[in-house]
């Protein structure tokens, strides 16, 4: 399911750099969604975030939250990059 998941992201990252002409974003795996090395700034992450979530539950039939107290507030951000959020999201399917 993680590598469904990667490539679903990974999709909206794609069609995302269709629509921002500030910044081509790298696809791949360790592309990063926040800190000082990603190209996304607040609005952009949160238009991914929520494509990423209309995505996940018209393939998976699931509806997630990505911007939930769960996701906010572990230590180890999910956001982190690609991979990571990928990780969370299957983790949160599969419960």
């Amino acid at each position: 399911m993680k590598k469904e998941v990667i490539q679903l992201i990974l999709d909206c990252i794609k069609n995302q750099n269709k629509n921002d002409l500030e910044c081509n974003i790298i696809v791949e795996e360790t592309t990063m969604l926040i800190g000082q090395d990603s190209c996304f700034g607040s609005l952009s992450l949160a238009n991914l975030l929520i494509s990423i979530e209309e995505k996940v539950y018209e393939r998976f039939e699931t509806r997630i939250d990505l911007v939930d107290e769960k996701a906010l507030g572990r230590p180890d951000s999910p956001y982190k990059n690609v991979e990571s959020l990928a990780s969370f999201i299957s983790d949160t399917i599969s419960s």
